[in-house]
């Protein structure tokens, strides 16, 4: 089956463009519901997709956990995704405070925790798509 994106959006300008994690922002006061809400919607859709391109591929990989961000005014949290391989739960692991925007501290903790995730998707996740959703191994090309 052809897909028009390799990605859960169908958004044109994501396309082409593989999306590791899911952030959902609201201002401060909004609801930290809403923004679970939301971030369950997008993980969702994420590992639907994943799991129809690794189908697709003819794949047996295991799907990965993935990061969320939840910002909620000045303050940046992480949780981490997975989801249960017998009974297609998404099971939500408990928020790390990264830090919070209202300080310089705070802001070298979050852009510390930015890097470490832009990190982990080009070291983790983008090597296991690689591998399991195009079949491409790059050790192979060394």
């Amino acid at each position: 089956m052809a897909y028009q994106t390799i990605n859960q959006t169908d958004a044109t300008h994501l396309a082409e463009e593989i999306i590791a994690i899911s952030a959902e922002v609201k201002k401060d006061g909004s609801g930290e519901t809403e923004s679970l809400v939301q971030l369950i919607t997008w993980v969702t859709a994420h590992f639907s997709h994943l799991q129809l391109l690794l189908n697709s591929a003819g794949s047996k990989a295991k799907l990965p956990t993935l990061p969320l961000l939840q910002i909620i005014g000045r303050q940046w949290n992480l949780i981490f995704a997975e989801r249960r391989v017998e009974t297609g739960e998404i099971l939500l692991h408990t928020s790390v405070e990264l830090g919070s925007s209202n300080s310089i501290l705070g802001i070298y903790q979050i852009l510390a925790s930015i890097r470490r995730l832009a990190r982990w998707t080009s070291e983790t996740y983008r090597p296991w798509w690689t591998l399991h959703v195009l079949g491409f191994d790059k050790k192979e090309e060394d």
